[in-house]
């Protein structure tokens, strides 16, 4: 893969990353402690999995594409995932206006 495209991927993937830990803070207070325990183990093992399975691999090739979070030189443009989750809490406000919520 190109170093665009795995630019491309490392900011995919922490976007995601960032989308799910937003999710879970949202749900946090508005369900009981058991059901967020269950969100939390599995929205867990999916970015246990993110990290593993993409984000460790492509780091280990690319060290220039490791983000100074994780102790490499990649200067990761923060705004890109405060962006992401802005957007996408307007769709899921839209969304929820079209179902009448």
């Amino acid at each position: 893969m190109e170093k665009p495209l795995l630019t491309r991927t490392v900011y995919l993937h922490l976007i995601v990353s960032a989308l799910l830990n937003n999710h879970l803070k949202e749900i946090q207070g508005n369900v009981d402690a058991e059901e967020f325990d269950d969100f939390r183990r599995v929205t867990g093992k999916i970015m246990g999995e993110i990290y593993t399975s993409v984000l460790a691999k492509i780091w280990s090739e690319h060290k220039e594409l490791n983000p100074t979070l994780m102790g490499g030189d990649f200067e990761v443009d923060n705004s890109v995932q405060e962006r992401a989750i802005v957007f996408v809490e307007e769709l899921l406000n839209h969304l929820d206006d079209s179902i009448g919520q």
